[in-house]
């Protein structure tokens, strides 16, 4: 019963089956309203105590696993009838395989710099990249009205251009955003480009 505003334009794909029109979909930048309430984190939490924890909970897998199991004999079917609905098979032997550690990765900047790994990720401050791409024109559309994408954007393209990526020179993110109200005239930015 949700009359669209602007029916042509693309729909969103969530992953789960669900498609949204792209009007209704926004970009979540803090906690959600009642997202982890104090209820859902003690329902959480009373779940994992002294029953369900440590060593408990793998036998309260065992039980749920029983409790499945029953439900499925009450049907007349087995575990086998249903892995066979997904081609899966039951192995009980262990799989064994020969284990390796890799080398270190290294990533190389421009100027063959290289980018020391620490805790499992590189430092990309003030790093250029070795081959940046050209980024020769964009556009954007705020269907949100919220000014914090606008700011995303401009935070982007300064991050884009330091790493050596090139992009329109003395772009005004302001300018070429077009809102939910002048979505019909979404253009995209192209000029000069900086070096």
């Amino acid at each position: 019963g949700i009359r669209l505003r602007y029916p042509k334009m693309p729909l969103v794909h969530t992953g789960r089956g669900e498609w949204y029109p792209v009007e209704l979909v926004f970009q979540g930048f803090g906690k959600m309203k009642d997202a982890n309430s104090p209820e859902q984190v003690r329902a959480v939490l009373e779940y994992y105590n002294d029953v369900h924890a440590g060593t408990d909970s793998v036998g309260h897998i065992g039980e749920l696993y029983q409790q499945a199991y029953g439900q499925l004999e009450k049907c007349g079917l087995t575990v086998k009838h249903v892995l066979d609905q997904y081609n899966l098979r039951i192995d009980h032997r262990p799989v064994e395989v020969v284990a390796t550690v890799l080398p270190e990765p290294v990533l190389n900047f421009a100027n063959n710099q290289k980018a020391p790994v620490r805790n499992g990720s590189w430092n990309l401050r003030n790093a250029k990249f070795a081959a940046p791409a050209e980024l020769d024109s964009f556009a954007v559309a705020n269907l949100t009205g919220d000014q914090r994408n606008m700011a995303f954007m401009d935070n982007f393209l300064r991050v884009a251009q330091s790493h050596g990526m090139n992009i329109p020179y003395g772009v005004n993110i302001a300018e070429v955003t077009s809102t939910a109200n002048s979505i019909g005239s979404i253009s995209d930015v192209s000029g000069t480009i900086s070096t």
